[in-house]
């Protein structure tokens, strides 16, 4: 995994938000590395001490069960930061689902950050109780909607973090995101291809426009879906897209 040399860490919302002070002390003493897509950081290998904060790369936190099955529980892009401390239970692992930069830290600084500075407390209460809300939500949606819904749910969280309208990912892996098999998911995603609202070719998905997934979307979809010009203070085309 190279190191980069100099990364714009405005570019997570997170970092962002810290004093600037904090922010630089992070930067010096953090690794900023490049993750490619299928890489697994797992809470119970080296990397259990530290804490990643995705600049441009898209990680699923993902369970896994003895006998081979799996689903995402949550998403963490360039909105906030994941300590693998957080990830409690075994089987659960980090994936990454879009190749990119993050920031990587011993949790030790972190901690220290938070008890010198209430902004980074709160910063780190914030991000906690985010997840766990996305978190309930999935397990929610999973129980109660159609794999259809499920499935579209799932792509908007992934590209509204991507910044990008393509995605290489495999129908298995969907499958294995979604804790359901691969032919099922194949059939969900034809559905949405013939409403026009992704494209497929092999290995990988295109949005033809993010905002045409919303009509028919879940309750689920629209509690996680991020606020508008979340990243970006140029406003959404959508104006079905919550403020």
């Amino acid at each position: 995994m190279p190191h980069a040399h100099k990364p714009d860490l405005t570019a997570n919302r997170f970092l962002k938000a810290l004093p600037h002070d904090i922010r630089q002390q992070w930067l010096e003493q953090g690794r900023v590395l490049t993750l490619q897509r299928g890489d697994i950081v797992s809470a119970t290998s080296s990397d259990a001490s530290f804490v990643f904060c995705p600049l441009n790369a898209v990680l699923a936190w993902v369970s896994w069960l003895r006998d081979g099955a799996s689903g995402a529980i949550a998403l963490i892009g360039r909105e906030g930061m994941v300590c693998l401390k957080d990830l409690q239970g075994q089987g659960h692992q980090l994936v990454v689902l879009h190749a990119g930069q993050v920031l990587k830290l011993p949790a030790s600084l972190v901690e220290s950050s938070e008890r010198l500075s209430p902004v980074v407390r709160k910063l780190r209460t914030d991000n906690l109780q985010a997840l766990i809300s996305q978190a309930s939500q999935t397990a929610l949606c999973n129980q109660h909607h159609s794999l259809q819904q499920r499935l579209m749910r799932l792509l908007e969280c992934i590209f509204e973090r991507m910044g990008s309208e393509s995605l290489r990912i495999t129908q298995s892996q969907l499958a294995d995101l979604l804790g359901t098999r691969r032919e099922r998911v194949s059939h969900a995603a034809a559905a949405l291809e013939d409403m026009g609202l992704i494209q497929r070719t092999r290995g990988q998905i295109r949005i033809t426009d993010l905002c045409r997934l919303h009509p028919g979307q879940c309750d689920c979809c629209v509690s996680m879906r991020l606020p508008r010009g979340y990243f970006t203070p140029e406003p959404s085309d959508c104006g079905s897209r919550s403020a």
